[in-house]
């Protein structure tokens, strides 16, 4: 009989001393791994949300407007580097510079005090070439 109580005791002793590593060693981290779960539970439905909110919304791509330029160097006065000038400020058809003021010409050209600019012909001309062509828009 003594040994089967040693080995009963034995056995005793060993699922105490495992029970007691357990205890002691992983089941300490227990409470802080339930707690990283739910914050990670938490953060994958939010980032879920987020993900169909945006598949949800089309994206907002700008409309690119292609726009068929017109020489303006058929007006007279306006030469390549006026046209560039007018082309860099978005003035791009006879319609377009028709419907700019005087004023917004001279500031877009900024002529140096020897250059004389006649805006107000330029803006005439455009007009009349835009009516030709049917392409005149409403002035600004």
């Amino acid at each position: 009989m003594t040994f089967v109580t040693g080995l009963v005791v034995g056995l005793i002793i060993g699922w105490v001393i495992e029970w007691a590593i357990d205890l002691i060693f992983w089941r300490r981290d227990e409470g802080v791994l339930q707690q990283r779960l739910v914050e990670a539970e938490a953060r994958i439905k939010e980032l879920e949300m987020e993900l169909a909110n945006r598949q949800a919304a089309p994206p907002s791509v700008p409309q690119t407007v292609i726009r068929e330029k017109d020489h303006l160097e058929k007006v007279n006065g306006i030469g390549p580097v006026f046209a560039k000038k007018l082309n860099n400020a978005g003035i791009f058809t006879f319609a377009e510079l028709a419907a700019e003021s005087p004023q917004r010409i001279r500031e877009i050209i900024n002529p140096q005090d020897w250059q004389k600019i006649e805006p107000e012909e330029w803006i005439d001309e455009a007009r009349q070439i835009a009516q030709e062509a049917g392409k005149l828009i409403e002035a600004r």
